[in-house]
């Protein structure tokens, strides 16, 4: 029998959080792009599955960087 992994707790997955409206008019003030200049993700992919994350949401991709401790990456998720 196969032992299921939670994909979210291993340790080369960085942390995946869905952000709020006010959150994302944040950002794309920030870094003056509008909402459809995000980079894409799909709505299959494993992660946005496992967050039960839907069409339309924003993710928040939090790695760890070597130059500057953690760096922030920004996904919209998009139907397949």
């Amino acid at each position: 029998m196969t032992k299921k992994v939670d994909i979210l707790q291993h340790e080369l997955v960085p942390a995946y959080r869905v952000m709020n409206e006010e959150e994302i008019n944040v950002i794309l003030r920030e870094h003056n792009i509008k909402f459809s200049q995000l980079p894409k993700i799909f709505v299959s992919d494993p992660i946005v599955e496992r967050l039960e994350a839907k069409a339309g949401e924003v993710l928040e991709i939090t790695r760890k960087s070597r130059t500057s401790g953690t760096a922030k990456h920004y996904r919209v998720i998009i139907d397949a």
